[in-house]
């Protein structure tokens, strides 16, 4: 009898566990729908939270980028003002060194005997020894006709 009450304990063991399965199963199952209902609901209303935790970090991103990359734009933006600049005095050194180099020209002839004696004659009035100083009291194209002559018509 050993052998037969081992196979109906058996036999019974199966039917309850088959038994206990399915309702496990349905627990399961039900618990399983709940718990994806309830997610569903959880995902809707996290849903507006994510977004507006993806504008956050968004916002935070950008917010670093401009701060990290902001001063950089800035110093480009002054490399490039500094470069005309620089480009604006070399061209006026350059400007200033051509006039520098006339100016040294004008000055080393006016330290000549020729320019001296030339300036003297014409600005001073100045004569070499033994040679006399003629002026011209009216200008040629100044002369005035033979007639009456108005003082008005004499040019000094």
């Amino acid at each position: 009898m050993a052998p037969a009450t081992k196979s109906k304990e058996s036999k019974l063991k199966n039917t309850t566990r088959e038994k206990a399965q399915p309702s496990l199963y349905l627990i399961v199952d039900q618990d399983s729908e709940q718990n994806l209902d309830q997610a569903k609901r959880r995902r809707r209303k996290a849903a507006p939270g994510k977004k507006r935790g993806n504008r956050l970090a968004m916002l935070i991103l950008l917010s670093l980028a401009l701060i990290v990359f902001g001063p950089l734009v800035m110093n480009v933006n002054q490399y490039f003002m500094l470069k005309l600049e620089l480009e604006e005095a070399r061209n006026t050194y350059a400007e200033l060194l051509e006039i520098q180099s006339q100016l040294t020209d004008e000055l080393n002839y006016l330290d000549t005997p020729e320019a001296i004696e030339r300036l003297a004659r014409e600005n001073l009035g100045m004569i070499m020894p033994g040679e006399t100083l003629v002026n011209q009291a009216i200008a040629q194209d100044d002369i005035p006709r033979l007639g009456k002559t108005n003082l008005k018509d004499i040019s000094h």
